[in-house]
């Protein structure tokens, strides 16, 4: 009985996706997010999700005033830093900031662009706080296709 042939080239990396949260651990997964793209010339989308906070009917806060537009603009920027630190010179990089579940905004940002590389990091948590928390990491490397 022969076994199929299999190409031992790996598929060719096109589009990489890296969630930021301004922690070290995403710092780092830049570094190497980045230097994946600069070996094998794919774009890269570095991706900051925030969690949509409650507001009150009562308050008088809308949901696309002014507050949100300049919050989302300070985000873009500051993940636009990290990535300019990380020395991402003549590489194709995107920023998007979007509001929702960290976990499903990446998987979703992940199938919308087509993207077949996810480089994050984790901070480690153990115990009751990950018990309690869960690891968005974790989530995504169980649901990520």
């Amino acid at each position: 009985m022969s076994t199929p042939f299999r190409d031992p080239t790996p598929p060719a990396i096109d589009h990489i996706l890296c969630p930021v949260d301004f922690s070290e651990a995403s710092q780092h997964a830049i570094d190497h997010a980045l230097a994946v793209a600069r070996w094998s010339g794919a774009a890269v989308s570095a991706l900051h999700v925030c969690h949509p906070m409650f507001v009150p009917v009562t308050s008088g806060v809308g949901t696309g005033d002014d507050s949100s537009d300049a919050e989302t603009s300070r985000l873009r920027a500051a993940a636009a830093s990290l990535i300019e630190i990380a020395g991402a010179r003549g590489l194709q990089v995107d920023i998007a900031v979007e509001s929702g579940d960290p976990a499903r905004q990446i998987l979703e940002h992940a199938d919308r662009h087509a993207t077949n590389l996810i480089v994050m990091g984790t901070h480690g948590a153990t115990g009751f706080g990950r018990l309690l928390l869960g690891s968005v990491a974790e989530k995504v490397l169980r649901k990520a296709r």
